[in-house]
């Protein structure tokens, strides 16, 4: 086992989005996650600045805009404020995360103790902020595994259950061949191209990457009795992805963002249904019909 990070500032880069985190106490050190190790980087560029606290003041939430059972987004005086407050948990916040409305600056608040602290910007609160910023930046985070394959993206979307993980481990000892992440993937438009991200948010096979590669073929995955594969027209394959995206219904102006890149990803890239047996058969039937390079 790898002896556990802790330091009082670092900078991290997912799907391109920099985002610097530093303890507004420098006594104070917090710990870096095993599989933020990758993502860990060096440079002045920030896209978000946050400052973490380990006590959590009293702070006017405001207006309610979401709540969930493990997280609240409020507004108030233009900040939004996420309250994780895990039902496991009580009522009491483990966090609370203060942005500008801009989301280019935040404090986050944190409720510990101890010298050495648990990481800051832990799940769920670093795919919240990472999805409201690329919100505003031509981008969308969905449920996905993601293969970047002779230098190709592709994507294998769904709901729990419907077989990512499976997928991850049919393609790992592929030759050429790397896995992303086996849960979640972020899509991004970028000087008229479209590219799919590794993210640090995996699932049971712990599969995660910082790479980015340019999105060649989406497949919505169906198990079935054989395999079998279905293109999809633009509009089901838009609302099939908006079924698997993480939309910020809460935000007209991001919602709105999401919405059109959605269109631009259904109009742009191949999309598939694809009923599969879950063994390597797959994989010889994709190269065979020439779905993979």
């Amino acid at each position: 086992m790898q002896p556990k990070h802790f330091v009082t500032h670092v900078k991290l880069s997912i799907a391109d989005l920099s985002i610097s985190i530093s303890s507004a106490d420098r006594s104070q050190r917090f710990e870096i996650p095993d599989h933020y190790d990758q993502f860990v980087v060096k440079g002045e560029d920030t896209d978000l600045t946050l400052k973490a606290h380990f006590e959590i003041p009293s702070i006017e939430l405001g207006k309610e805009i979401f709540s969930s059972d493990c997280w609240g987004l409020y507004t108030n005086n233009g900040y939004r404020i996420f309250k994780l407050a895990p039902k496991m948990c009580g009522s009491s916040p483990i966090r609370l995360a203060v942005f500008k409305p801009d989301f280019r600056t935040g404090d986050v608040y944190c409720r510990d103790t101890d010298i050495k602290h648990s990481f800051p910007f832990d799940y769920p609160l670093d795919e919240l902020v990472v999805l409201n910023i690329l919100s505003r930046k031509s981008g969308i985070i969905v449920h996905a595994c993601g293969i970047s394959y002779c230098d190709k993206g592709y994507l294998f979307l769904g709901q729990s259950g419907t077989g990512k993980s499976t997928m991850a481990n049919l393609w790992k000892n592929r030759g050429k061949a790397q896995v992303l992440s086996d849960d979640r993937i972020v899509i991004r438009g970028k000087n008229g191209q479209l590219f799919a991200y590794g993210t640090p948010w995996h699932s049971d096979g712990k599969f995660f990457s910082p790479e980015k590669v340019k999105l060649e073929r989406i497949f919505f995955l169906k198990q079935g009795k054989k395999n079998k594969v279905r293109m999809l027209n633009p509009v089901d394959a838009a609302l099939r992805l908006l079924n698997c995206s993480f939309p910020t219904f809460y935000d007209a102006t991001g919602m709105g963002n999401i919405l059109d890149l959605i269109n631009s990803i259904a109009v742009e890239i191949e999309c598939y249904e694809l009923s599969f047996v879950p063994n390597m058969s797959l994989i010889e039937f994709m190269s065979e019909h020439g779905l993979v390079c």
